[in-house]
């Protein structure tokens, strides 16, 4: 019964292995150890390894078998191991076994990040947990994430070096190798599995944090090419414009020459052309030193070499091309930027 019961423990790190045959192996006793007319019963070490393997396979890996077997045994078992447990843990526990089911049976998301929300938390490690499950249940990164882990991660070093001193105690380090515990004392500068509930959430913390900061690096290089292109783009239309803008007073001032006749010369016109031709006369007269004088010469020479550059000028239509791929490419990256489903 011992030997079975510490291949028992052992549950959380086959889960957690890439080994196909030693997952196989942890469901297998999972479902062994449900299955018991004796009923469940409690590991020899920490509960918390089986809280984070749970959290991780539904949460990480999308692993709903091995999530569902997990959380039957967890659910069995926390009556007889709840007040054994921190309060941080207690409270975290809480708000793990709520946010697994809630992805496992379908409950809506809406309604599920709600009930956490409005779960007891009197912890930072608490807070910590509270904030990353929200967010995974989102599947929207948020940045209060950053100010939770900054307040957890405070604390951090005192328990590393709480649990270094212990380790310096013979006794203690023979304990922790006989119930195979893993006590990971360089987890700020070598991120390893960490078995506890702050320890797991640390981690998982960072993760998040830095999936944001490399999709947010991707997207300022594409908004820099973008903006490039766009700089290219403008150049050629003020360079069309300025040539425009030379020409444009010349024909407007033959245009106004030609229009700009004795009224009785266009008399021998009749009907809608003699009509046309005195609204032309009008207008020509009276804008023409306007047009010429102001920046409005300006806007309709860019205006025509806009035009030019986006439907005549090969250079600019493959610019144009260059930049709607850009822009669909940012759409896109925007869009994933802050989800991690």
């Amino acid at each position: 019964m011992f030997s079975e019961l510490m291949s028992f423990d052992e549950v959380p790190r086959y889960l957690l292995s890439s080994d196909a045959e030693l997952r196989r192996k942890a469901l297998n006793l999972l479902e062994a150890e449900i299955n018991r007319r004796e009923g469940v019963r409690r590991p020899w070490g920490s509960i918390e390894q089986f809280i984070v393997a749970l959290y991780h396979k539904v949460f990480v890996n999308n692993d709903a078998e091995a999530g569902k077997l997990l959380l039957n045994y967890l659910n069995k078992v926390m009556p007889s191991v709840r007040n054994t447990l921190p309060p941080e843990v207690q409270e975290a526990t809480d708000i793990i076994l709520y946010a697994v089911q809630a992805k496992l049976e379908g409950i809506d998301i809406n309604m599920a990040i709600k009930r956490i929300q409005e779960m007891r938390t009197t912890t930072q490690v608490s807070e910590l947990v509270k904030g990353v499950t929200i967010v995974e249940l989102m599947g929207k990164y948020d940045e209060s994430i950053k100010t939770l882990l900054n307040k957890v991660t405070s604390d951090t070093e005192k328990k590393l070096q709480y649990l270094a001193t212990l380790l310096n105690d013979p006794d203690f380090k023979e304990i922790a190798n006989y119930f195979l515990l893993d006590l990971d004392m360089t987890y700020a500068e070598e991120p390893k599995w960490v078995y506890t509930i702050w320890g797991y959430f640390i981690k998982r913390a960072t993760e998040l944090q830095n999936i944001y900061k490399e999709r947010k690096k991707i997207i300022d290089k594409i908004e820099a090419e973008y903006q490039e292109l766009e700089r290219k783009y403008n150049e050629i239309v003020e360079s069309m414009s300025n040539q425009i803008k030379k020409v444009l007073p010349i024909v407007i001032n033959l245009v106004a020459s030609l229009l700009t006749m004795p009224y009785e010369s266009i008399r021998i016109y009749s009907g809608i052309v003699t009509f046309i031709f005195i609204i032309l006369y009008i207008l020509v007269r009276q804008l023409r030193d306007i047009i010429i004088n102001t920046n409005v010469i300006s806007t309709i020479a860019k205006s025509i070499a806009e035009f030019g550059v986006k439907f005549i000028k090969k250079e600019g239509r493959e610019l144009l091309k260059q930049l709607e791929i850009k822009k669909a490419e940012l759409r896109d990256l925007e869009d994933k930027l802050k989800t991690f489903r």
